[in-house]
């Protein structure tokens, strides 16, 4: 007559090399089974079916730029541009060279 479950009669796996080295499951040696392609081997084709116009900050930023290096200020700009101060404040940030 049996008192010990069945889950007692089952043989545990070998350990592995690396179990008996004391080496943690993270640190067993790794092999590939395929080989890492890069992005320069796969080539990829796009087609870009919806593009959307740039914001309103970045068609005005040149002009902005140039109206701001005169000496006018922001509000000034907008009101010129039609946008607001903070959009021109934007735009000028966003333009490079500008300062």
């Amino acid at each position: 007559m049996r008192l010990l479950p069945a889950v007692f009669d089952r043989k545990e796996p070998a350990p592995s090399p690396a179990a008996k080295a004391g080496l943690a499951p993270c640190h067993k040696r790794w092999t590939r089974s395929q080989r890492i392609r890069t992005a320069a081997e796969m080539p990829v084709e796009v087609t870009l079916l919806d593009t959307s116009p740039p914001p309103k900050y970045q068609l005005i930023a040149p002009k902005a730029a140039h109206l701001r290096q005169l000496g006018l200020s922001n509000a000034a700009i907008g009101r010129h541009l039609g946008a607001t101060g903070k959009t021109v404040a934007k735009a000028i940030r966003w333009y490079p060279g500008s300062t």
